[in-house]
């Protein structure tokens, strides 16, 4: 069992005294408590009497309920205790008999504080010997329901403590389990689900400065979670973890959360739990959501559809695309059924007539209660004989009285053409036009269907929803007998083979909305492909399928003789349900192990093959799932990694040190390989970084695999091991590394060493032969692993075999620093090379750069920097990085008494002398060797301060006072001209509703002209203004709009007139990721205000690009004046932020 099995009230006496075993007989004489490991407080009577007294002091304050053991009770007895000041009254029920021991639930009440107390068991009515009170931790909080919107939300006071010093802080600046410095506490929930369903858990962590790092398992639905505790520079800044999808059956649940080792002083401190039901639908088309999300689809048919093929392909889609759903599919196909009620004369040699599905469809409808029912009928509507419009007649009046009573029940209808009849198969048994009787089929008869089919696809001018199966199937077997005469896909000219089951669901499938790779393909081997666990999948869903149909048919009742009995439907039922839990297994792609957060995304370390494994997951995985996999060092220099984390990639690290890329490394790989793309379904040609002595794991790969590669990035890579660890060269080498080469690769001597042909630099062919481009960063002055004998031979041999590579040489350089300064070549190299073409569309179309799981522009917030501060604008000026900052009067180390401006150095803390005192709202531009710093004198002017040195300013009017009440600024360039943003608030008939922006526009940046009215946003509403950009001829405005809060949003604009917002608004909005701490400087008590602020906006937004990505400050707070400065980053360029905030279409 993962879960504790505890006793509950109402246990036998013996269970609910289980401590009393292990207290010994002198134990008893002490008239005191115990308590066991999970916070349990046993009191045992030192000698039977009619009242007992202990003294106690406990660890912990917090709820108890309360029981009673007592013996030899009257039936009218009752017993009392005395606890916290308060006295507990409870019956006896029923009394006992004499020398019997009863459980009484006395009742649970609250201990407000860990002080000394006294507790009293005594009869109040009656007689009774008391024996033992149990004081056990409960839940200070409500019975757990499910909120409206189907999430459980598990509340630390809801919970139960099982602890000795964790307890529930019930203060308002708390609201969470805390005191968690026992590794051995736990607590746990209890809740129940409706229905079967996914969650997400997501636990909200809180832990102070130093402490994280412990280790810590959440068990819920019969599975573990385990996470790593991340610090958040205080223990009530609470940051959401998101641990990962559980499938939860219908009934009673426990949610149990336990630490496994401690880091530090205390573990964390936990104010909720969130389980988060799974949209299933989400990417779906509206067709597909009516189905996935339904409670039960139901289908009927005749053989063709109880054979099911069609059927099961169709499901399988739909599990695989959409694991989370958990609609039921019920086919009940019945081989003979006709819609129209006719049969021929003499069906099945005379045995019986063709069932009716009329005569079961009430009964069908009322057990099954479908949300949606398919139908697919026809074949044996014409009973395989001429056109007759009498026949067809019975066939329309039984399809539309078949949709009218499903449609009355509640249900949608989804109508399928009758598939293709193939005479071909028959040749020389159908029977020619002009019979009375058709003892075998009628040679036209497909030209019957066809008819049935434009009958049914007429149906959508009345809103049936008609998915064409037979003309599809038909254009498809003629197209294949131009070169292939005798082609069919119905041996029998009725009943579809596997393909001919599979055309038949691809149409269904095209109409729900799958991609056009799998409902263009001609096999049900494009359905196996696009998914690394489809085959099981399928083979369960058949399974689960073929093994409900005979018992629902069974159940249903029907007069078609000759039908297997299905299994009783409970025992079914049952089995079903194990089957669709394993189905959502098999589909679900997560991976295993402990959780833990690497820059901002989840990071997973579990082992394959007994050896250490890392999976660095992205927010949302490219088309294709491409991944990146390194030889060695992971983490050393991360930017491209987290660059490409954000574009869709996974990273990758296997851990097997000191084999230096023998072949029991090159093996490890090969079992890691195998199950990322079978198991967890990582694209098949992964792009590889060898840093350093890292260059000998890929390159031994790569050349061991070459049809398994899409490219190699080497960073000073070794690929001579004669070079290093040897020393055979220029370099130093290393004597022990050098040991592990001979031990490792088996060889008997040095020679032997020396003598080896399979380095790197020897195996090249293969790659160039598979076309596998290559990418070395090196330091031309790298002494430990010397270029010209690693990577300048790699380079000379490649090119020399036809092969692409490219050098970028660090000059001057040594072995280290490895990487670049800014990644970008990194990035692009892999974005081209490693992803394929749908990947690269996928990230054209959101702007090129990084993507967050909504499809916006993937920010990651870092954290709070300093308190009280707002308005303040990053810059890289003489190449260093600066923040420009508003010093407001209220700042917390503002000794001035005014408000003025300053730029800080982020990284060392360096200030600049302050100017511009009593100028507030102001923003900084960079232009041609200068910074400009716009600002506002209340109430209306408009400065500007110039300086080339951050130290000497020169000052100009740009907005003159008198006609604007002006607050923020912000400057951009445009083309040739600059562009000043200005918010106001007066006058009334060009500020409209406050607040808006106007515009004012200047060829040098000293002299302005204000342009027309027309020229803002917006009048309507409250849209403050606070950072403008201009890229490809569009005007971006960074603006605050009240929604849920204050939300950071854009709109952009060629004119400054007509305004385009973006589809993916918002840009920020109030996040628990605001309060986590990113600045170490940062004080006890400025940790606390950040952890009690009210986060109710994200506001003031500005932004620079550095390196290859952009540093972004924002404020968050009340929006009541008291606000706070945090930081965030987006990995790629300015114009790809703004690009991707207007996606193509």
């Amino acid at each position: 069992m993962l879960f504790h099995d505890r006793p509950r009230i109402g246990s036998l006496a013996l269970v609910a005294c289980w401590w009393l075993a292990v207290i010994s007989p002198a134990a008893l004489a002490v008239d005191t408590g115990i308590q066991s490991p999970d916070g349990v407080i046993g009191f045992a009577a030192a000698s039977p009497a009619q009242s007992a007294t202990w003294e106690y002091k406990p660890t912990r304050w917090g709820k108890y309920d309360i029981e009673a053991v007592v013996s030899d009770a009257a039936a009218d007895a009752e017993v009392q205790v005395e606890f916290a000041g308060e006295t507990i009254v409870a019956k006896v029920a029923d009394g006992s008999p004499r020398g019997g021991d009863v459980v009484v639930a006395v009742g649970r009440r609250y201990l407000a504080k860990a002080d000394p107390f006294t507790l009293r068991a005594s009869a109040r009515k009656g007689s009774l010997t008391v024996k033992s009170v149990t004081l056990r931790p409960a839940p200070e909080g409500d019975p757990i329901v499910a909120l409206p919107t189907g999430e459980i939300l598990l509340r630390a006071r809801d919970g139960t403590t099982h602890s000795v010093t964790m307890r529930y802080e019930p203060a308002a600046i708390k609201n969470c389990m805390g005191y968690w410095v026992n590794p051995a506490d736990w607590a746990d929930w209890q809740f129940a689900t409706k229905r079967a369903g996914t969650y997400e858990i997501e636990v909200w962590q809180g832990c102070g400065k130093g402490q994280g790092g412990s280790d810590v398992a959440v068990d819920v639905g019969g599975k573990r979670f385990e996470f790593k505790v991340e610090e958040t520079g205080h223990f009530q800044s609470f940051l959401p973890r998101a641990l990962g999808r559980v499938r939860l059956e219908a009934g009673p649940q426990v949610l149990a959360i336990r630490p496994q080792r401690k880091q530090a002083g205390a573990v964390m401190d936990i104010r909720q739990i969130r389980l988060v039901p799974v949209d299933a639908t989400a990417g779906a088309s509206d067709e597909a959501k009516a189905v996935i999300g339904a409670r039960r689809v139901l289908v009927l048919g005749d053989s063709i559809t109880y054979g099911g093929e069609w059927v099961e392909f169709a499901e399988t889609w739909m599990r695989l695309q959409y694991p989370y759903s958990e609609f039921e599919l019920i086919n009940i196909g019945l081989p003979s059924e006709t819609v129209s009620g006719l049969s021929e004369e003499g069906h099945a040699g005379g045995s019986f007539p063709r069932p009716d599905v009329h005569e079961r469809l009430g009964r069908a409808l009322e057990q099954v209660r479908p949300d949606v029912v398919i139908v697919c009928y026809g074949m044996n509507d014409g009973i395989y004989f001429p056109y007759s419009e009498e026949r067809a007649d019975r066939f329309r009046k039984g399809m539309t009285r078949l949709h009218g009573r499903a449609v009355e029940a509640g249900a949608r209808v989804i109508h399928l053409t009758p598939p293709m009849f193939d005479a071909l198969p028959l040749a020389g048994r159908t029977l020619p036009e002009g019979r009375d009787r058709y003892p075998s089929p009628y040679e036209g008869y497909d030209d019957v269907l066809a008819r049935y089919g434009e009958w049914l696809l007429g149906q959508k001018e009345r809103g049936w929803e008609v998915v064409d199966i037979h003309g599809p199937m038909r254009r498809f077997v003629d197209g294949k007998r131009g070169d292939q005469p005798r082609f069919t896909v119905a041996g029998d000219g009725v009943h579809p083979n596997s393909q001919g089951h599979w055309l038949m669901a691809r149409e269904l499938l095209r109409y729900l909305g799958a991609p056009p790779a799998l409902v263009d393909a001609e096999s049900a081997e494009a359905l196996k492909a696009m998914h690394p666990r489809a085959g099981e999948v399928l083979r369960l869903v058949q399974q689960r399928q073929r093994m409900l149909k005979d018992s629902w048919l069974t159940t249903i009742g029907h007069r078609r003789p000759g039908m297997a009995k299905g299994r009783p439907m409970e025992e079914a039922t049952r089995e079903a349900v194990g089957l669709a839990a394993r189905i959502h297994e098999e589909a679900d792609l997560q991976f295993p192990g402990r959780r833990s957060l690497w820059n901002g995304f989840e990071r997973f370390d579990f082992a394959v093959a007994g050896k250490p494994v890392l999976v660095v997951a992205p927010k949302v995985a490219a088309p294709g799932r491409p991944w990146v996999w390194h030889g060695e060092f992971f983490g050393h220099k991360p930017d491209p990694d987290i660059a490409l984390l954000g574009r869709g990639f996974h990273v990758v690290y296997l851990s097997v040190p000191n084999l230096l890329g023998a072949p029991a490394a090159v093996e490890s790989w090969n079992a890691l390989y195998r199950e990322l793309t079978t198991r967890h379904g990582l694209g098949p040609k992964p792009g590889l970084v060898g840093l350093s002595r890292g260059g000998l794991y890929v390159y031994n790969w790569a050349t061991a695999n070459p049809d398994k590669v899409s490219c190699i990035y080497g960073d000073a890579p070794v690929c001579d091991f004669k070079s290093w660890p040897g020393g055979k060269g220029k370099g130093p080498g290393s004597a022990g590394d050098w040991k592990l080469v001979l031990e490792r690769y088996g060889f008997k001597s040095e020679a032997e060493a020396l003598a080896y042909g399979g380095n790197p630099v020897d195996k090249l062919a293969v790659l160039a032969d598979a076309r596998v481009p290559l990418l070395h960063v090196y330091g031309d002055a790298d002494e430990v692993v010397p270029w010209d004998e690693n990577t300048g031979v790699v380079a000379k041999r490649y090119r020399e075999l036809g092969g692409e590579i490219t050098l970028i040489a660090k000059p001057g350089v040594k072995h280290h620093p490895h990487g670049l300064v800014d990644p970008t070549p990194i990035v692009e190299f892999f974005a081209r090379n490693a992803a394929g073409p749908g990947a690269r569309e996928w990230l054209a179309r959101h702007g090129g750069g990084p993507v967050d799981a909504a499809g916006k522009p993937l920010i990651r917030k870092l954290g709070t920097v300093d308190v009280d501060l707002v308005e303040t604008t990053p810059i890289v000026f003489a190449g260093r990085s600066w923040r420009f900052e508003w010093v407001r009067a209220q700042y917390w180390d503002n000794k001035r008494g005014t408000n003025w401006f300053r730029f800080r150095d982020p990284a060392t803390g360096e200030t600049t002398p302050p100017f511009a005192d009593g100028h507030e709202f102001g923003s900084a531009f960079v232009h041609d060797g200068t910074v400009y710093v716009t600002g506002t004198l209340r109430p209306g002017r408009v400065d500007v301060f110039a300086s080339r040195d951050l130290k000497t300013w020169e000052t100009w009017t740009a907005i003159a006072p008198g006609r604007y009440s002006v607050f923020n600024t912000s400057v951009c360039k445009a083309g040739d001209e600059f562009v000043l943003m200005f918010e106001i608030d007066k006058p009334a008939e060009e500020a409209g509703v406050a607040f808006t922006a106007r515009f004012a526009k200047s060829p040098d940046l000293r002299t302005w002209t204000v342009t027309p009215p027309e020229c803002n946003y917006a009048k309507d509403r409250y849209t403050a203004p606070h950072c403008l950009r201009w890229s490809a001829g569009w005007f971006y405005d960074f603006y605050l709009e009240a929604h849920d809060g204050y939300e950071m949003r854009v709109v952009r604009s060629k004119d400054l007139a007509r305004w385009e917002p973006s589809p993916l608004n918002p840009v920020l909005k109030a996040s628990p990721h605001d309060k986590v701490i990113a600045n170490p400087r940062m004080d006890d008590g400025q940790r606390s205000r950040v952890a009690n602020a009210v986060d109710r906006n994200n506001s003031d937004i500005d932004f620079c690009e550095k390196d290859g990505r952009l540093v972004i400050n924002y404020s968050w707070g009340n929006q009541l004046g008291v606000e706070h400065l945090a930081e965030a980053l987006y990995d790629g360029s300015e114009a790809q932020f703004l690009r991707g905030w207007f996606p193509e279409k």
